[in-house]
């Protein structure tokens, strides 16, 4: 149930607003998806690394 609960929150998020902005939802779960989701990107934290990062090393690139 969880996973379907993902896959609708990516399809949400894939759908523009009214004036075209492209939707963003941020969710955090206990387990890393079973399959990667077209449009959504993991960032997976612990313990150690428990903060999402400003800006991602994928960006700055």
């Amino acid at each position: 149930m969880a996973e379907r609960l993902m896959e609708q929150l990516a399809d949400a998020a894939a759908v523009a607003d009214a004036d075209g902005t492209p939707m963003q939802i941020i969710a955090a779960v206990n387990d890393p998806l079973v399959r990667p989701l077209t449009g959504v990107r993991e960032i997976r934290l612990d313990r150690s690394n428990r903060y999402i990062p400003a800006q991602l090393e994928v960006e700055a690139a």
